[in-house]
């Protein structure tokens, strides 16, 4: 069962500042101090460790975020395609015919857990989601973190996914969730209002943190 879910959103990419026109971009310098601060952040004000796993998106930005994560706070990660990214704005450099592709970096980290059946030398393509798919997608993510023997979770993702495992975890019905952003104008609104490595805290279906942001730009600054 979940007992615990911590999501994260990955920190600021190269994409999120026009520095980058691919979608699967690195993050910026400021958005490793971003993480960094979040992770840090974590360690002194809660108790999470080793009995939680964690689990991240396929895409670079993601990966680093929870090499982070992992790293200052003692988390194994598992590279997993359930909370990889939705898109909403299309024709992107990396969407080819009915999908998108995303590379394979178990070479870069080799610190993470990597399923080798998801995967083939190079990419894995994605196949294009109508809304109603991608929140299925999203429930048997959560299903399969059910299945294992944690009950406590930390999951770096994007922001309308994040946005999506939060409604679920709560207790949402699938169907509402479908029901309040078939309007794709809406979902764009409510997921870009989720700050880059901000937390949201799910605890037995009860919200704790939506969306907290625990850095400031001064900090980011210093760091970079």
């Amino acid at each position: 069962m979940i007992n615990d879910l911590i999501l994260v959103r990955h920190g600021e990419s190269m994409y999120n500042v026009s520095a980058s026109k691919a979608l699967d971009s690195r993050l910026t310098q400021t958005g490793m101090s971003q993480v960094c601060i979040t992770a840090n952040w974590i360690k002194q004000e809660t108790e999470i460790g080793k009995d939680w796993i964690g689990y991240t998106s396929p895409y670079l930005r993601a990966i680093q975020t929870a090499s982070i994560f992992g790293f200052v706070n003692d988390i194994d990660f598992m590279v997993d395609p359930g909370p990889r990214e939705y898109h909403i704005v299309k024709n992107k450099p990396e969407l080819v015919e009915g999908g998108m592709r995303v590379k394979n970096r178990s070479y870069m980290f080799r610190n993470m857990m990597w399923n080798a059946k998801d995967w083939d030398d190079e990419y894995c393509f994605y196949k294009n989601e109508t809304f109603e798919e991608f929140v299925d997608r999203c429930q048997s993510f959560l299903y399969k973190l059910e299945k294992t023997e944690y009950n406590k979770f930390v999951v770096v993702s994007h922001g309308a996914t994040c946005l999506v495992l939060k409604e679920l975890a709560s207790g949402t019905l699938p169907e509402m969730i479908v029901g309040l952003y078939q309007n794709n104008d809406k979902l764009w609104e409510d997921s870009t209002n989720i700050s880059n490595s901000s937390l949201t805290w799910v605890s037995n279906k009860e919200v704790k943190w939506k969306s907290k942001v625990v850095y400031n730009e001064k900090q980011v600054f210093d760091m970079d």
